[in-house]
């Protein structure tokens, strides 16, 4: 039996690359953020993953001159 998800919650993640694009960074810097602690991620198996509404937290604590 499979179980759909109502569309309306699902939310897609987001990867490094995409992060990368948003903040107009390099893929190292969004790397080291993530490993610094200043972007929440999600690890499925070997993959990492974002969620938007995380990384959206992030560049707000960033313009407000957080670390």
């Amino acid at each position: 039996m499979q179980t759909e998800l109502p569309t309306n919650r699902v939310k897609q993640l987001l990867r490094d690359r995409d992060v990368a694009e948003l903040f107009n960074a390099s893929l190292r810097t969004v790397i080291d953020w993530r490993n610094a602690g200043k972007l929440p991620f999600i690890r499925i198996g070997r993959s990492i993953r974002y969620r938007p509404e995380s990384v959206a937290a992030a560049l707000e604590k960033l313009e407000r001159g957080g670390q």
